[in-house]
């Protein structure tokens, strides 16, 4: 492999890998809420699984920051509702902004 080719490598890596940990993260928590049967507000699932990742990273456990993203973790889970892995519905109440669950 020449000095181009493993560059190029790297930087996709680097690109990809925030996504891979998104949505293996997303994954274990459908699975864990699967198991528990329980249904939860999105925005507030976003809001810990965000905050959790920034802890593992200042831990060093999670190797970008990025993978905390919210914006990322609520496609991963509009993603997997679109395989029917998980129920994603929105609800709008009077007077009130709209109320997403999984």
């Amino acid at each position: 492999m020449n000095k181009f080719t493993k560059r190029a490598l790297i930087f996709l890596h680097m690109i990809v890998q925030p996504q891979i940990d998104s949505y293996l993260i997303a994954m274990h928590t459908i699975s864990q809420l699967n198991i528990l049967n329980a249904i939860v507000d999105k925005d507030r699932l976003l809001r810990h699984l965000s905050v959790m990742i920034q802890d593992l990273h200042r831990r060093g456990i999670m190797k970008h920051m990025s993978s905390c993203l919210t914006e990322v973790l609520s496609n991963a889970f509009g993603r997997y509702s679109q395989l029917g892995l998980c129920d994603v519905r929105e609800f709008e109440l009077e007077g009130m902004s709209k109320v997403c669950y999984i």
